[in-house]
């Protein structure tokens, strides 16, 4: 919010017309099904049990490499802040650079596991696949990884890399001397596109998408580090422990997750981003996505892509009897909000506009068993059929049809395929 029919954007393309800057986040939340579908007026009801949680999220925006929740890289070096399609973004490229972070914080907080979850991020690469004319990343470009690789599966390693040729993606693992490559699937990528990766995994099976569409299914996880080499070495983005074996490109929106999250889940992600930001990532006039503005959850939180200088985000919900009250804070006193819900990122309902002076909602029959909430802005650029968001998302029309194109670059199917 986050198939190939890959929609995806040449880097630096910029709208004329300029627009405020505004961002885009989704906000997961997961309400309790009860018996009756109802809630107890006389106490709130407990909290849901959830399949698992987002555990981090990095949005690059900052030159502190701050996660989403706030902790620092364990290390880094040689690594750049570049504008992206969503504020800024990672870039490594070179011969030797580094962002690496802890597993565990030393306030108990998992950024990331090895056996059950799920990472997923956008990356742009610098170079292209070989098999479209490009040169590839020139080595076993990582894309994420924990451990050190050996000949001999002596020390410990878990990754998800590219080839060097950049037509082939890998997970692959090692520990106590065995090691497999649970999952390969084949790419055709040009140089300067984004593109949404999402890597699902358990110990019965795995799985990698690529923008938005299964490319394929592997094995289960059995071999993953030991904790202690994950204690050691944290897990690095873009390269290896040691800074070699780069990407050569840029991250954008990398969000870790403590289980398998469901492939229609991320196919549905992968087109609420297109829709939104017209095109798989292309930046709105003056750097604004669409008129979206919206903070994290409370009970999985979720934030992407915040550069505003004091962004939204969204509290703890309050259950109130058969009511849920949803906070946003800071308050922003001389702005209103709309906001926004689906249950299945396709379908949105419109839940009303904040007071002036308030960042709170209170909805009176809260969507169950889970929603994902964003929040509008007023913009409107054209000025005809209500804010951007509302265009958007329930009228299913474009309010920037009369500026410039976006110069949206259409991988597969062919060039002019008509998009749902």
């Amino acid at each position: 919010m986050d198939i190939k029919q890959a929609v995806t954007t040449k880097t630096g393309i910029r709208r004329r017309r300029n627009a405020p800057t505004l961002t885009f986040v989704v906000a997961v939340l997961w309400l309790l099904q009860i018996a009756g579908n109802s809630f107890a007026a006389s106490s709130p009801p407990p909290l849901p049990a959830p399949p698992g949680i987002i555990l981090d999220y990095w949005t690059f925006d900052d030159t502190n490499w701050l996660s989403g929740h706030g902790f620092p890289p364990k290390a880094f070096y040689g690594i750049q802040s570049v504008p992206g399609w969503s504020s800024n973004a990672l870039q490594i490229i070179g011969t030797n650079a580094l962002l690496q972070y802890h597993e565990m914080e030393t306030n108990g907080l998992t950024n990331i596991v090895c056996p059950n979850g799920t990472i997923w991020l956008w990356f742009l690469p610098n170079w292209a696949s070989t098999n479209s004319g490009g040169t590839g990343p020139g080595a076993y470009g990582r894309l994420l990884e924990m451990g050190v690789y050996t000949t001999n599966a002596s020390y410990g390693w878990w990754s998800l890399y590219l080839d060097p040729s950049g037509t082939a993606m890998f997970f692959s693992a090692q520990t106590n001397g065995v090691g497999a490559t649970y999952l390969n699937a084949s790419m055709q990528w040009a140089s300067n596109h984004w593109h949404f990766v999402a890597l699902t995994y358990s110990p019965t099976n795995s799985a990698l998408y690529l923008d938005g569409q299964l490319a394929t299914n592997g094995s289960g996880v059995l071999y993953y580090p030991s904790a202690a080499v994950r204690a050691t070495n944290g897990f690095s983005i873009g390269s290896d422990t040691s800074g070699l074996n780069l990407a050569q490109g840029q991250f954008d929106w990398l969000r870790t997750f403590n289980y398998p999250v469901d492939g229609g889940w991320i196919s549905n992600y992968y087109q609420a981003v297109i829709k939104a930001y017209g095109g798989g990532g292309p930046q709105r006039p003056g750097n604004a996505p669409s008129g979206f503005l919206a903070g994290s959850a409370g009970m999985l939180p979720g934030l992407e892509g915040c550069n505003q200088p004091s962004p939204l985000t969204m509290l703890t919900p309050k259950f109130q009897g058969t009511s849920v009250r949803l906070d946003f804070s800071p308050n922003q006193s001389q702005s209103q909000y709309d906001l926004f819900y689906s249950a299945n990122l396709t379908t949105w309902t419109n839940l009303g506009r904040s007071l002036l002076g308030t960042t709170s909602f209170v909805v009176t029959t809260p969507p169950m068993p889970k929603a994902v909430f964003l929040l509008g802005t007023m913009q409107d650029v054209n000025g005809i059929n209500g804010t951007d968001a509302y265009e958007l998302l329930i009228g299913h029309t474009d309010p920037w049809s009369n500026l410039a194109p976006l110069g949206v670059f259409i991988t597969q199917p062919a060039n002019n395929s008509i998009l749902p």
